[in-house]
């Protein structure tokens, strides 16, 4: 059984810091190399959420920008470890955070309008690796998960990523111990 559920589109949040739009958008195609500025991965473990605790950012998915020349999956994997220590296995692509100027007089920090989103499991897990960008990682209950992202306007788009599974299907679904 697929483990994909339809959701609608993340209502659309604006981000100060990169002077953006961002909507998440389920079920989408994964974007042209071109459209990619990064990766991010919905990391689950026993009915919890990896988060990295990230310098200037605060509590966030694991991710970020694309080196150059990096292909989506060798970005998402770097940054995932650089980030939280973890080896992941990708699951499958969850759908992307879609960006677009909030103020078109003022700068924006987008570069590339789309960030794909991915489902992952721990492989492995050791020490933030010093130097990271990090100031370490967590699992948090799902279901508090999206209220780690309430002070930067981000719950809606979290919560939609977290919409897209059927936890009854996925092994490391939600569990009544946290």
């Amino acid at each position: 059984m697929d483990d994909q559920k339809q959701d609608p589109v993340s209502s659309p949040v604006r981000d100060e810091d990169l002077n953006a739009w961002l909507r998440f958008e389920p079920g989408t195609a994964l974007p042209r190399p071109e459209q990619i500025a990064g990766a991010r991965a919905l990391i689950v473990q026993d009915g919890c959420v990896a988060l990295a605790n990230i310098k200037g950012r605060g509590w966030d998915l694991p991710g970020g920008t694309a080196e150059p020349g990096e292909e989506v999956l060798e970005t998402l994997h770097r940054e995932v470890y650089e980030e939280t220590g973890l080896r992941i296995v990708v699951e499958r692509h969850l759908g992307n955070i879609v960006g677009e100027p909030a103020d078109p007089e003022q700068p924006t920090r987008i570069r590339r309008p789309a960030v794909p989103v991915f489902l992952a499991t721990v492989l492995e897990s050791v020490d933030v690796p010093a130097g990271s960008e990090a100031a370490g990682m967590e699992f948090v209950p799902l279901r508090q998960a999206a209220q780690r992202f309430r002070a930067r306007g981000w719950e809606p788009l979290v919560e939609a990523m977290l919409g897209t599974i059927d936890w009854a299907e996925k092994p490391s679904g939600p569990s009544d111990e946290h």
